[in-house]
């Protein structure tokens, strides 16, 4: 007896996705659904997909595209709407870099990079399309090269190329802070993009890498883009990271015990197979939105198809695996890439996170919880009830923690014994008052510090939305942290306290991330 759709074959339980396994979102079936039911949030936030653009550059088009019934993404017809902001925007960036405005000409390049991405969305499947990400490209380079540590745009050989891969150059954007050198080599991260995120949309990502000392090497995965690896082989994603590595070694610049791979949706899955393939040469991966196995099947496929990608996903699937039908996918992907079919989830791996939402509805978080059954032990942190790659708050939870001096606020009175020399902080009898210098960009967390007489505390409010603050080049910064409410007395928690009251002289230690942005 065949296994029901909407169940885990493996485990005959129902998919954590539950109702919206059968459910066609709503944002499917016309342009104006798409705007106004989807995309018009996140644009009005610049949050991806429209990340560094502006609402009032998607607007008029969008309203163009409602009027024309120009419904279908993958179409010419759609592409070109979006060409003349771009080719506008493109053009006023040139005039303002002639005119010395870098940091506006950047911010008008990154503009036009955006409108050009969402033209070549979802998938580059047309000459239209082509050209699209071409100007793409060419604009963001424009941006790049006005960046204080701007980002370079190499061609490397593809050493380990088989005869049937689809080029000899990896093209690669690559990062590198100030201060590297041969002597003194970098940490870095391999950033693998995703189905319809390619290298130029990674700018603040790779400004995270940067403010931790990390240089970037940002790639296109196989079946994108530009890249040369033969998108119906499952072996060549690993050609692909040995000729980098390979580069990578030979070059110098790069610390090669400290190399971690971060994959991106369809890029986590190669990231999770890099774990197991390349283990002994990364220190190690992400996988973030990754489909492993079931994302594979065929029962899941004919659902997911119909789930949060902007259009129905089938037609950039399937291009992007080199079927020639989407008949011929939904019946053998899962037999020609599933991770656990071709037993690369047997072999030892580095240390692995896997990141995802739980509602996930087009790589099913099964995938990544599956892989905690296989070899190594592995780590994750999912988030319930959130869709595709657990965003947003995995922006913020997801890059790695650079180790930062913690400023201190005592409550509620001023700390008497002496502060750390390399804090920065002074304090006064006013303690919610502080200074400290923390580099722009950078997450900060704030230990405090409670000393109390009375035995417990049953809450602590923290209020500290907005305080004025000083970034580490000089320049005024905004410190901004939501209002967090913190338990002290329940279960688990009371012995912690006690325990850490013991060992510093205080009731308990809480800590509150605080973001840093120039102003």
């Amino acid at each position: 007896m065949s296994t029901p759709a909407n169940v885990d074959p493996r485990t005959g339980s129902r998919w954590i996705l539950g109702d919206k396994f059968e459910q066609v979102y709503p944002h499917l079936g016309s342009i104006d659904n798409l705007w106004n039911k989807k995309w018009k949030f996140p644009c009005e936030r610049s949050l991806y997909p429209f990340h560094d653009g502006k609402y009032e550059d998607f607007a008029p088009i969008f309203e163009t595209l409602i009027q024309k019934g120009i419904h279908d993404g993958y179409s010419v017809e759609y592409t070109k709407e979006f060409l003349p902001t771009a080719e506008r925007l493109s053009k006023e960036g040139d005039e303002l870099a002639k005119a010395g405005k870098k940091e506006e000409a950047i911010d008008i390049y990154l503009r036009a990079c955006t409108v050009y991405r969402i033209a070549r969305f979802p998938y580059i499947n047309s000459d239209v399309k082509e050209a699209a990400y071409k100007s793409q490209k060419d604009v963001y380079m424009k941006a790049a090269a006005l960046f204080e540590t701007p980002i370079e745009d190499v061609s490397i050989p593809h050493t380990a190329a088989a005869p049937n891969d689809e080029g000899k150059q990896i093209p690669l954007y690559i990062r590198i802070p100030h201060g590297t050198s041969k002597a003194n080599p970098t940490p870095s991260v391999i950033l693998m993009c995703g189905l319809d995120g390619h290298r130029p949309d990674n700018t603040v990502r790779s400004n995270e890498f940067l403010a931790r000392g990390w240089a970037s090497i940002i790639v296109d995965i196989p079946g994108t883009a530009d890249c040369p690896a033969d998108r119906k082989d499952h072996t060549s994603p690993d050609r692909l990271w040995t000729s980098i590595l390979d580069w990578m070694a030979q070059d110098g610049r790069f610390h090669m015990g400290k190399v971690l791979c971060w994959g991106l949706s369809a890029g986590g899955h190669n990231a999770i197979r890099a774990a197991h393939t390349h283990s002994t040469r990364l220190l190690g991966a992400v996988g973030q939105g990754a489909g492993t196995h079931h994302f594979f099947s065929r029962p899941w496929l004919e659902k997911a198809k119909n789930h949060e990608y902007p259009w129905t996903a089938l037609p950039a699937l399937r291009a992007k695996f080199g079927y020639a039908t989407e008949e011929d996918f939904l019946n053998h992907a899962q037999k020609d890439f599933s991770l656990v079919e071709k037993k690369i989830v047997d072999m030892p791996s580095c240390r692995l996170l896997l990141i995802n939402g739980t509602h996930d509805g087009l790589m099913p978080i099964e995938d990544s919880m599956l892989m905690m059954e296989y070899g190594t032990p592995k780590e994750a942190r999912f988030f319930t009830g959130l869709l595709h790659m657990g965003y947003p708050p995995a922006n913020g939870i997801t890059p790695p923690q650079r180790p930062l001096p913690h400023p201190h606020i005592i409550l509620p009175r001023p700390r008497q014994d002496p502060l750390p020399r390399h804090s920065k902080l002074r304090t006064t009898r006013r303690p919610q008052m502080l200074r400290h210098l923390v580099p722009r960009g950078h997450v900060q967390h704030l230990l405090i510090h409670i000393r109390e007489e009375t035995p417990r505390i049953p809450r602590l409010d923290v209020r500290l939305r907005r305080a004025q603050g000083v970034n580490g080049d000089g320049t005024p910064g905004v410190l901004v942290a939501p209002e967090v409410h913190v338990p002290l007395a329940v279960d688990g928690v009371e012995t912690q306290v006690r325990e850490r009251g013991r060992r510093e002289g205080a009731l308990a230690v809480v800590v509150v991330p605080v973001v840093v942005r120039g102003v």
